[in-house]
């Protein structure tokens, strides 16, 4: 009885083969994910947007003409102080604000459903930031009350200078009647020059920045 012998299987070849099925399969896996990352890439935060919306419109009805300002959450801790009422925000979630229908909505995609809703109301007049020593600030919002038919507060932030009288800086030059106003509520003066190194909030149109620096008292002459 005669035995056939075993075919020898080339193990260089075998190898090479695996190699390339394996080289096939994943650049067919990158080249995909190259590509859903280079549509994702190419679309504007406009078209972003609307698909968005058009995600949240399935799960919640949505205020109808009308485009939201569209946020996302990426500091929680900040977001959580300005928005209060959004106790359970995260990362990542969505805030639409709608201001004619005066409503804001917190969504969160990985969950395909809204967090939060509340209402809320723009207020009139011209956005002014507030430049104070911590102490200094809520005391210096409180002053300007009287005023809140024609300002309204956007911001605070402290000092990057010291100054020795409080100013009102008309920002955009078109507010110089309010800016009086406010100069005359503080005791402050009116100028058009933003010191070096203050930081102003880009829709920031007055900024008070309030005296941080005693004003030295001259010597007594004998």
């Amino acid at each position: 009885m005669s035995i056939k012998p075993r075919k020898k299987i080339i193990v260089p070849q075998l190898i090479l083969l695996i190699a390339l099925i394996a080289s096939m399969v994943f650049g067919g896996y990158f080249f995909v994910q190259y590509r859903n990352l280079k549509e994702t890439s190419s679309k504007t935060p406009d078209q972003r947007n609307e698909e968005l919306i058009a995600v949240i419109n399935k799960v919640y009805e949505l205020p109808k003409d009308e485009t939201p300002v569209v946020a996302v959450v990426s500091d929680e801790a900040k977001f959580k102080e300005e928005y209060p009422v959004f106790t359970t925000a995260k990362k990542d979630d969505s805030l639409l604000l709608y201001e004619k229908a005066g409503q804001a909505i917190l969504f969160r995609e990985s969950e395909n459903r809204v967090i939060g809703t509340a209402t809320f109301a723009i207020k009139s007049g011209s956005a002014l930031q507030i430049i104070a020593t911590t102490e200094l600030q809520s005391s210096t919002e409180l002053s300007l009350q009287p005023l809140s038919d024609k300002i309204r507060v956007v911001g605070k932030s402290t000092p990057a200078g010291q100054y020795t009288t409080t100013t009102v800086i008309d920002v955009s030059g078109k507010n110089a009647e309010i800016a009086q106003s406010v100069a005359t509520a503080l005791g402050a003066t009116v100028s058009n020059a933003i010191p070096v190194g203050e930081q102003i909030d880009e829709a920031t149109e007055i900024v008070v920045i309030v005296a941080n620096v005693a004003t030295p008292t001259p010597p007594v002459t004998p």
